[in-house]
């Protein structure tokens, strides 16, 4: 019973140890690395037995012999010297043969040099040989390799667009300029400042290769210099996982990228990420589920941040500056994030990345979309780039990638239809049909695509397709249910046709439709439908006008499937220049992402308003072309953002309203409400008060926006120290029933206690009793919970409110207010951050707000200048109860 149990033969190879030579059929898969069943054919049944026991398959038909067993196989030819005449012998010429040749060959092998396959090959021998390589460089070697793979994969057959290369060469200025002027400029910038140039813009249609153009660029670049190479960051906003609200995800991102193509330096780069995320994840703790999401978009936070790091940044420099080179940071599909994202996100992130150009000024970025970015760039600086039509070599390579052969017949549509990724599609489509319609394009002089449709749809067998594929482009997506409810009567169907037939007839014409993420529908290519949808209506009048009924009634009835069948619904009713009520922000921001681009293709009216929603800027023309009311409601929806954002930002509203201020109409629309509290956050407490007086003298608007106009000149005067006056107005606003939200009655009594602490007692007005107050409070003040979109939700007063103890008062007076906001004013001021020598007193109070009460001021109140959030800072302190701590203080800045 004592006897020892031995548990070796469970770990111990499958082939028995009694034969210490493996056969010629271990051998040869040994040496394939994958096998199949005909590989082992000339071998005997036992042989291929043993070798089918000491394997596991790699999918139904392709095996692979065991690691260990492998490995031993494998050890045994090159102790014995054998493995090149073995996979002679055995006639094998495979990958993992070739790499075990180069080892044996070479001493000195060159990982760069070596392919994705050779590089997997080696790290799988690395038990073999693992006092000869370095596994975490080769490790490196093939993350880099995957990471290069997906730009060699899309510029294949690439040709032209020597003059977009040049341009972006030139910005970059890593390898030679291929320009004179280009060699001019760059001699000039290494003189007086190379890095000191505005970001560049690459502009261009969909499909017009801006990114083909861009991984074209990345390989060209990818070469070494002086021993380097050109390091890049890549950020797709097409992909899921990046978004500008949070800019340090992209951040954070760039330096992953750049840890795979400098391996030495992944440390560095792994140690700053860790690091940031760890300010974040702190910062998001402690703001908790009651206050506002920490966000680093905002240059006062990122200032904060930035000085965190700073000594991280400070330790690796000297490592960091053995770079010295430019890093080209590419952010393509931008488009997308310009739809996604309001203006006052595009100013944050656009701010972002100038701070960050300024503290690492080596950085190249470049921006790429097909949107016209410029018209959302407010003061900020940039170089473009504009993509036009393929070019003759390109587009004669486009046409040959694309099957269309010889390349006589590609240049003879380039000539004929020049270089638009559109016509270029319908051609080379026609042609494949129909080679021989190539002679009666030359033909053609006007409305090209027109033709090419009407070509493509005479070579559509199917006589049922033909009739709805033309009128059918008035709808975005095409399901079998919407042959049968909305097009069969208006494009002259019989009842009895197959709709399932006809649709997956039209399925197969590629050269109309573009592929959908569901297997159930198909979508109409976009810039298609975009040009014929106007001579569809010219052509089929009353079937154009059934369609779109149709339609509309189909996706009104199913709203409740789903949040798609709604976006569809308000898509069809928006395109007929219709504004429903019930488009409001919170239907905006589900259905946003499914209308995408289509948006264009709204009315001028229905623009605006979907850009109020979006609160994304507009063009000027389109400024231009609004009314009043529509002006009105599009910079009131800019406000509520921008209120909430980065001063700059807030700024440049402020300026753009004022060149428009004509066009305030002193009517009841709440636009007056953000107007005036704009002008309060900018410190201009007395212009606040008379637009307030101008709106109230001679009307009777309605009483919620007197209320909240009150309240807000009540806060001005308060303000500007006039106590009296303030306690008048919010004793005004208490007796009255302004049918007020519940955050505005909370804040409307917390400022009555704050404005009462500032006299050193609760005196009231002669002729308002304390009790009478009290019990008016509680019967006027009944809290209306249902918010309206243009009220206050937005003002984000939640960390005072949240913070709020009910019958406790820890206002100061008046003297002892101005003594602690004095204190802290001379102290910012005098205060140096040595991380940070040029931190403005905004930056050091952001720190000191961190550092006191665990959130930014972004958490305690509206954007605004430095004048007016320090006392917003100090009313927080007094609601928490919190002394000024200088002690602390100078040890925070002692710290820094």
């Amino acid at each position: 019973m004592n006897e020892e149990i031995n548990l070796d033969h469970l770990f111990s190879p499958s082939v028995s140890k009694e034969d210490t030579e493996y056969g010629d059929a271990f051998k040869k898969v040994a040496l394939l690395h994958y096998f199949g069943d005909m590989d082992l054919i000339d071998y005997p049944d036992e042989q291929k037995e043993s070798v089918i026991k000491n394997s596991s398959l790699f999918n139904e038909k392709i095996r692979m012999l065991n690691e260990n067993v492998r490995n031993d196989v494998l050890k045994e030819m090159i102790e014995n010297n054998e493995l090149e005449d073995t996979a002679k012998r055995l006639n094998i010429d495979s990958e993992l043969s070739q790499i075990l040749t180069k080892i044996t060959s070479n001493p000195k092998l060159n990982y760069s040099e070596l392919s994705i396959n050779e590089l997997f090959y080696l790290i799988s021998l690395l038990p073999l040989y693992s006092n000869r390589f370095d596994g975490e460089k080769l490790k490196s070697e093939l993350n880099k390799k995957y990471f290069i793979n997906q730009f060699e994969k899309i510029t294949r057959n690439f040709a032209g667009r020597h003059a977009e290369l040049a341009a972006l060469n030139d910005y970059v200025n890593w390898l030679p300029s291929r320009t004179f002027l280009g060699k001019i400029a760059n001699t000039f910038r290494n003189i007086i400042n190379w890095q000191e140039k505005p970001p560049l813009i690459i502009q261009g249609v969909g499909g017009i290769g801006k990114s083909t153009i861009l991984s074209k660029f990345i390989l060209e670049q990818n070469i070494e210099k002086d021993g380097k190479t050109l390091p890049f960051v890549y950020i797709d906003f097409d992909l899921p996982g990046f978004n500008i609200k949070e800019p340090l995800s992209i951040l954070t991102e760039s330096l992953r990228q750049l840890s795979i193509q400098f391996y030495p330096y992944k440390y560095i780069f792994d140690d700053i990420v860790n690091r940031i995320s760890l300010v974040v994840e702190k910062n998001n703790s402690d703001i908790g589920q009651n206050f506002q999401y920490y966000n680093s978009s905002v240059s006062s936070t990122r200032s904060a941040l930035f000085h965190d790091l700073q000594y991280l940044i400070k330790d690796y420099s000297f490592k960091l500056d053995e770079l010295d080179i430019p890093v080209l940071i590419v952010f393509d599909s931008f488009e997308e994030m310009q739809f996604r994202s309001s203006r006052e996100e595009m100013n944050n992130f656009l701010g972002f990345i100038k701070e960050l150009s300024e503290k690492l000024p080596r950085i190249r970025p470049v921006f790429s979309g097909r949107a016209e970015l410029e018209d959302q760039l407010d003061n900020f600086s940039f170089q473009f780039l504009r993509v036009q039509d393929f070019d003759k070599e390109s587009a004669i390579a486009l046409l040959l990638k694309n099957s269309i052969d010889p390349v006589q017949i590609a240049e003879q549509i380039y000539e004929i239809f020049g270089g638009t990724p559109l016509m270029l599609h319908l051609a080379m489509n026609m042609v494949k049909k129909d080679p021989e319609s190539l002679a009666d394009f030359t033909k053609i002089k006007n409305q090209k695509h027109e033709y090419l449709v009407q070509r493509i749809l005479e070579h559509i067998h199917d006589i049922e397709v033909q009739k709805i594929a033309v009128p059918g482009m008035l709808i975005r997506r095409i399901n079998t249910e919407i042959i049968k409810e909305v097009l069969a009567k208006p494009c002259g169907l019989n009842e009895s046709e197959n709709a399932e037939l006809i649709f997956e007839s039209l399925k197969k014409e590629t050269m109309l439709v573009s592929k959908s993420s569901a297997t159930d529908e198909i979508i109409f290519r976009t810039d298609l439908r975009m040009a014929c949808v106007p001579l569809i209506r010219e052509k089929y009048i009353i079937s154009s006008r059934q369609i779109e009924a149709n339609i509309i009634n189909y996706y009104k009835k199913r709203i409740e499937k789903g949040v798609l069948y709604e976006a569809e619904y308000y898509f069809h009713v928006l395109k007929k220049g219709s504004i429903p009520s019930t488009l409001t922000t919170a239907v905006y921001n589900r259905i946003k992402d499914y209308i995408g681009y289509s948006f264009q293709e709204f009315p001028r009216n229905v623009q605006i308003y979907w850009h109020s929603l979006a609160k994304t800027k507009v063009s000027n023309g389109l400024i231009s072309a609004m009314s009043d009311e529509e002006w009105e409601t599009y910079y009131m929806m800019l406000l509520k953002t921008g209120l909430n954002g980065d001063l700059a930002y807030l700024n440049i509203l402020n300026d753009e309203i004022e060149q428009g201020k004509d066009r305030f109409r002193l009517s009841f629309s709440e636009f007056i409400i953000y107007h005036t509290l704009l002008h309060q956050r900018l410190g201009k407490f007395d212009s606040s008060n008379n637009m307030i007086d101008k709106f109230i003298s001679g009307k009777i608007p309605p009483l919620s926006i007197i209320g909240q106009l009150s309240f807000i000149k009540a806060q001005n005067r308060e303000y500007l120290n006039a106590y009296e006056e303030a306690k008048v107005l919010l004793e005004n606003i208490i007796q009255e029933d302004y049918k007020l939200p519940d955050i505005i009655e909370k804040s409307v009594k917390m400022q009555y206690e704050r404005v009462l602490s500032r006299f050193n007692s609760y005196q009231r007005l002669s002729h308002i009793s304390e009790d009478n107050l009290a019990t008016e409070m509680s019967e006027n003040m009944s809290y209306n919970n249902t918010f309206n979109e243009n009220e206050f939700q937005y003002t984000n007063w939640n960390f005072l409110l949240a913070n709020a103890l009910p019958n406790h008062n820890f206002f100061r007076t008046a003297e002892k207010f101005y003594e602690q906001e004095k204190q802290l004013i001379i102290f910012i001021e005098q205060k140096k951050v040595s991380s940070n020598p040029e931190a403005q007193n905004f930056d050091k109070l952001e720190m000191i707000c961190n550092h006191l009460l665990g959130i930014y001021t972004q958490s305690l109140s509206l954007t605004g200048v430095y004048e007016v959030v320090i006392r917003d800072f100090l009313y927080a302190l007094e609601v928490r109860n919190m002394e000024l701590d200088m002690n602390k203080l100078n040890e925070l800045f002692e710290q820094s």
